[in-house]
């Protein structure tokens, strides 16, 4: 049953409501950070901000999900995660919390979600994703049946990745393991981010 509230916004029952923050949702290609993204924003009011949607923007339909040389890479990511940045910035301004995905591997996409965070006075909070290179193979192997990458290109992308990894530091922030079960992860996620509910 929805139910109007005193900011005209129309609540359904069973959902989680937040005010104005920012998570986001770092972590290695593989470990989970989009399927735990879209089952909170289903579950919430927070809206979900993807770097993997918003960087095939910048490249024709016939590129989409392939691996991309190095520069065109590193550029599809810069801009990805601006276009997240400055829809991140107009939800904010309008008061809704949002997710942010993306692997956050570098200081340069730390420094933008700090800034994002400080600029548009919205507490951050960090979850960072993992689980064992056993388990990141068994979910290449199965990704790679939409035919989209092989299981070795997949793999290679993650290590790629791992190999220069930095995990984003002074922030609040939550380590959690995707091999759990995916409720007992998410109870610990809408643990870590209760004290932000409307």
């Amino acid at each position: 049953m929805a139910k109007e509230t005193a900011n005209h916004s129309v609540e359904r029952e069973g959902l989680f409501y937040y005010r104005k923050f920012v998570l986001a949702l770092a972590g290695l290609p593989l470990v989970g950070k989009t399927t735990l993204g879209k089952e909170l924003e289903n579950r919430s009011n927070l809206t979900l901000l993807e770097s993997d949607e918003a960087r095939w923007e910048v490249f024709p339909e016939e590129m989409r999900g392939k691996i991309l040389p190095a520069l065109q890479e590193a550029f599809a990511m810069r801009v990805a995660h601006q276009r997240n940045y400055e829809k991140a910035r107009d939800l904010l301004l309008q008061e809704k919390p949002v997710i942010l995905t993306g692997t956050f591997s570098r200081q340069i996409y730390h420094d933008m979600i700090k800034n994002l965070s400080q600029r548009y006075s919205a507490p951050l909070k960090v979850i960072f994703l993992t689980c064992s290179d056993e388990e990141i193979k068994k979910r290449a192997q199965k990704k790679s049946a939409d035919g989209t990458l092989s299981k070795e290109e997949l793999l290679a992308a993650h290590y790629e990745v791992k190999n220069r990894y930095q995990i984003i530091q002074g922030v609040d922030l939550l380590e959690v393991n995707t091999e759990q079960l995916f409720n007992e992860y998410f109870s610990q996620v809408l643990n870590f981010i209760s004290d932000l509910r409307a």
